[in-house]
């Protein structure tokens, strides 16, 4: 498990705890907030929530780091761009994670109140169980020093639902969810993310969505995608034994095969790629585009396959292109 217990603890709390307008602490008419949470320490991180924002020293301030006070947005559902997400934690991350969530009208304000390098920190959008999750890049800060998402962030529900993963360490088989199709070894592990453990059985259900909108996630911006899927459980790791290593040290690799949804003819050679979510790997993967296989499109045109020898080895965003 890679979620800091610090978290989860919050967002428990937060799901334990919640009304309609996504949070019994919430005003109806405002966005949920709250203070910071540590990343990588036991649930303190709020000793620090009576000081004025950006009060650290010069010399505890990292490389190139601006004042953040506030991180706002409004999330919307991918199917029509439109309709509110409510209810949904949305948090801050990189080394210390800040937490808030959207309110009935799917807008959000998560507090930061300290110096960050914005390259190192990325909005997630906690969807589970019922819609996709998603790191979202940071734009600069405006001059009063809040993040302002100028457009709307959405994200999709889950259409198709496939079986459960297996148990650790038993047999594996082809386990499919709509348009895809998982190829899982005998006897791996399965690193879920503590949002999924404390889901139960649900938590292990493979289940996807292809993404339909016009408005492409930010991981994947000046890319030329074919076709992409959000899948479930979210940044769910595939290894021999857990915890799994970092996401780039990681061989466990899964055969993915995709229904050809795309214009791409027969025999096309494609590269799979996914959305990272390691907010430990070095380089720090988290919200980046990783490309993880190449693949071809079959001989009769009907889906697209991972290479022998290749595949994924987490699930998160998956998406294919034409190999240049």
């Amino acid at each position: 498990m890679r979620t800091s217990i610090a978290g989860f603890l919050w967002l428990v709390l937060t799901t334990s705890c919640s009304s309609g307008n996504g949070g019994s602490s919430a005003p109806v008419d405002g966005a949920i907030r709250d203070s910071s949470v540590s990343s990588d320490t036991a649930l303190d991180g709020n000793d620090d929530a009576a000081e004025p924002d950006c009060s650290e020293p010069v010399e505890d301030r990292p490389p190139g780091a601006v004042c953040v006070h506030d991180v706002r947005g409004l999330v919307v559902q991918e199917a029509d761009g439109k309709t509110p997400v409510a209810g949904k934690v949305v948090s801050v991350c990189g080394n210390v994670c800040y937490y808030g969530g959207t309110n009935g009208a799917g807008n959000f304000s998560t507090h930061v109140g300290h110096y960050i390098s914005i390259v190192q920190y990325q909005v997630l959008i906690h969807g589970r169980p019922d819609r996709a999750s998603l790191y979202v890049k940071l734009p600069a800060p405006n001059s009063d020093g809040d993040i302002v998402f100028a457009t709307p962030i959405v994200v999709p529900s889950y259409d198709s639902m496939g079986p459960p993963l297996p148990e650790d360490d038993a047999p594996g088989g082809k386990l499919t969810a709509g348009d895809v199709t998982l190829t899982v070894p005998d006897g791996i592990e399965y690193d879920l993310d503590p949002e999924d453990v404390a889901l139960g059985s649900d938590g292990r259900l493979l289940r996807s969505v292809r993404w339909t909108s016009a408005t492409l996630p930010s991981f994947v911006a000046g890319s030329d995608v074919a076709a992409l899927y959000a899948l479930a459980p979210f940044s769910v790791r595939f290894c021999k034994s857990r915890p799994c290593p970092d996401a780039a040290e990681n061989p466990t690799r899964i055969p993915v095969s995709l229904k050809n949804t795309t214009s791409l003819p027969a025999g096309t050679a494609v590269e799979f790629f996914i959305l990272g979510t390691d907010l430990y790997s070095v380089p720090r993967n988290a919200g980046v585009l990783v490309v993880q296989a190449t693949g071809k499109v079959s001989a009769d045109g009907k889906t697209i396959d991972t290479d022998a020898g290749q595949g994924i080895n987490e699930l998160s965003l998956i998406g294919v292109r034409a190999k240049k």
